[in-house]
């Protein structure tokens, strides 16, 4: 990632791009896990909510012409899910709420096309691709249920996430998260001269986690305020 800081750097600072405007944004992240796959065992579900985070990084606006820009970033991300399993099966009964927490470098770059409303505002349009790497994640939950042999029963957990290139494997009290995340994402909202206020959507490629015979991707709804400046050497 350090490799990539330096050639973003060195990318916006070239002569060649003189009305480069460069700044910081941040934002809310309402993100979840898209789930594929089915349970292992007869009769369990499990489903995914959003859960809060938030966004913060630099960003640069490169004209390619003049209606269409190229927007590439670096940004503190965070995503995450709450997964909610239940179910039932030979005498077992049982429910629980897990709670996933991500944090990831994240390269974005978008293709912006702006359309003029007026002198001071214009509507914005865009989409591009992601990269990413894990830097650190929780997980806590808890669970109850009834048993035939054993009777009710209850337990709780919290963890710290372990980024990996193996395959995704969950337990009780550990998971293994992909050290590397890629995607796309998609985005409109509105700016002015120095703010840009835009709603994205960005979605995984593919699985980062796996649990249960159900496969995760990261998925995120971000509401975004840049605040951009020119940049000139």
């Amino acid at each position: 990632m350090k490799k990539i800081f330096f050639a973003f750097v060195c990318f916006v600072a070239t002569d060649s791009f003189s009305q480069t405007k460069i700044g910081f944004e941040g934002g809310f992240n309402s993100a979840s896990f898209a789930q594929s796959g089915e349970s292992f065992l007869n009769g369990y579900r499990s489903s995914s909510a959003a859960v809060g985070t938030f966004h913060v990084g630099i960003v640069s606006e490169i004209p390619l012409s003049k209606k269409i820009f190229l927007q590439p970033g670096l940004l503190y991300f965070g995503n995450g899910t709450h997964i909610i399993e239940q179910g039932s099966d030979s005498g077992y009964k049982a429910s629980a709420h897990t709670t996933i927490q991500l944090y990831y470098l994240r390269f974005p770059v978008n293709v912006v096309y702006k359309i003029k409303l007026n002198n001071n505002l214009n509507f914005l349009a865009g989409a591009g691709l992601y990269i990413a790497k894990g830097l650190s994640g929780t997980i806590k939950g808890n669970g109850e249920g009834t048993s035939p042999f054993a009777g009710p029963f209850a337990y709780s957990f919290k963890d710290k996430v372990e980024f990996s290139n193996a395959d995704s494997s969950s337990s009780q009290n550990n998971t293994i998260v992909k050290s590397f995340d890629a995607g796309f994402g998609i985005l409109a909202g509105f700016g002015c001269k120095i703010f840009q206020l835009t709603a994205k959507y960005s979605r995984s490629f593919s699985e980062i986690y796996s649990d249960g015979g159900y496969n995760y991707r990261n998925a995120a709804f971000e509401c975004t305020l840049a605040y951009l400046f020119s940049f000139k050497r």
